[in-house]
This record gives structure tokens, sequence and C-alpha cells, in this order.
């Protein structure tokens, strides 16, 4: 369903199916569904435009996990208050990543809740990026220990900015490695 509402919305806008402009996929998502606040839709394109180039193509808008956690926040938000608790998040947590240690769930809680509400709506989880912290563990940290060695954070921030030589690199590890356990 998903695939062929946005193949419609993208036809509409003339790019032949192919990427959606904020505007558009905004636009796309009040179609999908009309609760959506203009807040939760940019969040959610922000969110699903990997690249940054402005527009959503329909491969970044399929791969995203930004579905799934769209599912799960709407699987566990019974009253229709468009956030989660701290035991809802806790549970979406453990439904993300079943090897999350209670103490981990408990940070990312902290961190999700910008305005310390101790609720999380959807825009705040989309806003400060768990997804793709999410994902670049899963990417950078090789032995899946929750933590990333020196080489591994050289080669994350060298793909950010290849001019980084090693002595920057040693120091950014410095400065970030707070228990200099590595």
């Amino acid at each position: 369903l998903a695939k062929k509402v946005f193949r419609r919305f993208a036809g509409d806008y003339g790019s032949g199916g192919g990427v959606l402009p904020a505007s558009e996929f905004i636009r796309m998502l009040d179609q999908l569904d009309p609760t959506i606040s203009e807040e939760e839709a940019l969040a959610f394109y922000q969110a699903i435009d990997e690249d940054s180039s402005g527009e959503v193509s329909l491969q970044e808008f399929l791969d995203s996990k930004v579905l799934r956690v769209k599912r799960l926040f709407d699987e566990f938000d019974t009253q229709a208050k468009r956030t989660a608790n701290r035991d809802e998040l806790l549970q979406m947590f453990r439904r993300l990543n079943s090897t999350i240690r209670d103490d981990e769930a408990l940070a990312l809680y902290q961190y999700a809740d910008l305005d310390g509400n101790g609720e999380v709506s959807f825009a705040e989880f989309l806003e400060n990026n768990l997804l793709k912290l999410l994902q670049i563990f899963g990417e950078f940290s090789k032995a899946r220990n929750r933590c990333f060695s020196e080489a591994e954070v050289k080669a994350l921030l060298r793909r950010e900015d290849p001019s980084l030589d090693d002595f920057h690199v040693h120091q950014i590890y410095r400065a970030i490695d707070t228990d200099s356990s590595r």
C-alpha cells in the first residue's frame, strides 16, 4: 500500500514515481493519516531523507525503519495520545532490539524525552536521530559490544570527513572516550 501511494504522489508531482520533495511527502502522509501533525510529518520526512537531498526516494521510503517505528508507536498508543510514556517506550526499544539492556533502554528514553515531560512524541523520537544512532552502531561496532574501538571511530569519522588526519581522529576519540576503556 505504501509503495502504491508513494508512486501515485510522485507521479502527480511529475517525478515519474521516483522522488518526493518535502511538501509532497507531507501531503502524502496527511492523506495516509489525517491525524498526523505537521511537526510529526516534518520529522518523519527528515528522518527518511537519508542523503539530505531535499527529496525522499521510493527506496529511502521503503528501506526506512521509520515506518516500523510508526507502527510500533501506533500499537503502543492505546489511548490515542500520540505519545509514549516511559514504560511504553522501553517496550518499544526492546522490540526494536531484543539484546538491549535495561540501563541502555532507560538512557535512550531519557535522551528521547527532549522536553522532559515524561512522554515522548513520535516527532521527539525522530528529531533526536535515535534510528540513525542505532544504524551507525550496527554498521561500525563490529564486536557488537555497544562500544566503538578507536579504529571504528576513525572509519566513521573518515566517512564523514576524509580530510581528518590520524592525530585529529585520536584527539576526538580521547575526548569522547569518557571511561578510557578502549
